[in-house]
């Protein structure tokens, strides 16, 4: 689930059912280190790691959200193995790019930076480019890097660090558990949240959800899958 807002009683959103119709193609666990509100100082760093024009721009955002990821896993790593039903994650991996950047500032972030997941990095996927919906679900959207080997039952944490629709991260689950990997976990950096979206339905479901986000606060201790109070 991707834990937002829902509106006229629904249960799940339409990415999420979406999701839940392919089950079980899609991630055993997921969860997220935060809300990144559209103008707002974690929506705004998730962009300039990557986009801004320097790289000397780009390197503090980059050390900031690799020591804000590293702290979540120390904390709530557990939580997605737990959730996902393993004792923990052989390997570590990342959502590719599919917008043609040839070295993500992810895989450096948790390739070399993280020191809880250096050693179990591997970069599995490459974007395949059969895939012309950006938010369709579909596990041809990505290709494995080799030919899998030797690699049945072994549980994958999968790292992004925007989740919107979550079409790329479930397809990039999907595509490792197509390959034998599993099971898959996702944690995502930030959960993109826009506060005012069309509709007046939908904006007022938005401002519901974000005046319940901000009251219940931020505490180190608790994510989504472990805490028992959440919006």
């Amino acid at each position: 689930m991707c834990h937002s807002y829902t509106v006229a009683n629904h249960h799940y959103c339409y990415q999420c059912n979406q999701a839940r119709a392919s089950l079980p193609a899609c991630a055993s666990a997921i969860s997220f280190v935060a809300l990144a509100v559209k103008g707002e100082q974690l929506a705004r760093d998730l962009w300039a790691y990557k986009n801004r024009w320097s790289l000397a721009a780009r390197t503090r955002p980059q050390l900031g959200l690799a020591a804000l990821l590293w702290r979540w896993l120390a904390h709530h790593e557990e939580c997605l193995a737990k959730t996902a039903g393993v004792d923990g994650f052989t390997v570590v991996t990342t959502v590719p790019s599919t917008t043609g950047r040839p070295q993500h500032p992810l895989d450096a972030i948790v390739g070399t930076a993280i020191g809880a997941t250096t050693k179990r990095f591997r970069p599995l996927l490459h974007p395949s480019g059969r895939c012309d919906d950006d938010r369709q679900f579909s596990a041809k959207r990505f290709e494995m890097n080799t030919p899998a080997q030797a690699i049945n039952t072994t549980p994958v944490l999968l790292i992004d660090d925007t989740f919107t629709s979550g079409a790329h991260a479930q397809s990039a689950a999907a595509r490792l558990i197509d390959a034998g990997y599993g099971p898959v976990a996702i944690v995502c950096v930030g959960r993109h949240f826009n506060r005012n979206p069309k509709g007046k339905e939908f904006h007022d479901g938005a401002e519901r959800y974000y005046r319940d986000a901000r009251r219940l606060g931020w505490d180190w201790s608790r994510c989504c899958l472990c805490s028992q109070q959440h919006v």
